[in-house]
């Protein structure tokens, strides 16, 4: 805190030097030094621990400072900073020979009063990512303020426009500024809240769907695993069937080629009917032509049998020597000839007759 408080003081006397070129100088720190004598006039005074005064013996110190200052002179307090809940509760206590903190708007009231020309607040710096966080919580409010704080006064003279950067310096954070971010962030977490409550009933909604979809899950993971026994029952059937399927196809070869030796075969009883058919025409031919013959002998036959029985009548010769002779017979011309034996013995033997000449038998085949 003083380290910020030195800086500022040496940017200030260095444009002070600037301007008066040699000047002169008073620091006072009121926790070591009570009575206070002026002795010229001054460009800068500075004071330090004003807690140790009350506040009328203050106002007195400081109205006799404003007259020992120069025209456009300055004069720089550099107090503790109450609106810091810390340092209000616990930090100004920890030296019992404090009094009073000063706040800084009083600050500013009382050198108003005294006949400065303008004054500025000038807190002491914070840490950089406090600074520039949007919003506070509880926390940040109690430790975020400035524990510190500088006012510059300035005596009014025809140019005093040379400390203008230094009136118009804004730093550190007041009990302000840090309310201010802390009920922002209290509206920005009621929109968050109300945010917050819609992507909750969405949520809701979303869980609520998820687990009817659950459901359906588990459903579907039944169907699956069913559908898995499924298929692999249909996969051992399938297998099944490919070795029937395999089975068939070598019956099938096997019945190819039978087909073949039963074509082969049928070839054969195909050319072997052709055969046959002219074997069985030809046979028809000679069953004919026998049956003619049979005929034919049929014919003989009944011509033997009148001629026989023509000699029965005729002849005393005996009818079952005869006709047993007849019918041992080998063949046909056989018994012709031995008809035309026995007719011609007959006519032989008999005397001629008239108009009736002698019979010889012809050969008839």
């Amino acid at each position: 805190m003083l380290n910020e408080f030195e800086g500022l003081y040496s940017d200030i006397l260095e444009k002070l030097q600037q301007k008066f070129g040699d000047i002169k100088v008073l620091n006072i720190d009121l926790g070591n030094k009570t009575n206070i004598e002026f002795d010229d006039k001054y460009t800068l005074i500075s004071i330090e621990n004003p807690e140790f005064a009350v506040y009328e013996e203050l106002a007195d110190y400081i109205n006799d400072l404003f007259n020992a200052l120069i025209d456009g002179g300055v004069l720089l307090i550099h107090a503790l900073n109450p609106e810091n809940i810390r340092v209000s509760t616990e930090y100004f206590y920890e030296i019992p020979m404090r009094k009073r903190l000063l706040p800084p708007k009083l600050s500013q009231t009382l050198l108003k009063d005294t006949g400065f020309k303008r004054s500025a607040i000038i807190r002491d710096e914070i840490n950089e990512y406090i600074d520039t966080k949007k919003y506070f919580d509880i926390s940040d409010v109690t430790d975020s303020v400035s524990r510190g704080y500088t006012i510059i006064a300035q005596k009014d003279s025809d140019d005093i426009s040379f400390l203008d950067d230094f009136f118009a310096l804004k730093r550190g954070i007041s009990l302000d500024e840090a309310l201010s971010r802390f009920e922002r962030r209290e509206l920005n977490d009621k929109k968050h809240i109300d945010i917050l409550k819609d992507k909750i009933s969405t949520f809701e909604e979303d869980i609520e769907l998820y687990a009817n979809k659950s459901k359906d899950i588990d459903t579907l993971k039944k169907e699956n695993k069913e559908f898995k026994n499924m298929l692999l029952s249909i996969e051992k059937e399938n297998t099944l069937l490919k070795d029937e399927i395999t089975d068939l196809h070598t019956k099938l070869d096997n019945l190819w080629n039978d087909n073949i030796e039963l074509h082969t075969v049928i070839d054969n009883l195909s050319h072997n009917h052709h055969n046959l058919s002219h074997a069985f025409e030809h046979l028809r031919r000679h069953i004919e032509v026998t049956d003619n013959s049979c005929f034919a002998i049929k014919q003989c036959i009944k011509r033997v049998g009148y001629k026989i029985k023509r000699l029965f009548k005729k002849n005393s010769v005996d009818n079952t020597t005869c006709t047993t002779q007849i019918l041992n017979e080998k063949n046909i011309e056989d018994i012709e000839k031995r008809i035309d034996n026995i007719e011609s013995k007959e006519y032989i033997s008999r005397p001629s007759v008239r108009n009736k000449p002698v019979f010889k038998s012809s050969k008839k085949r």
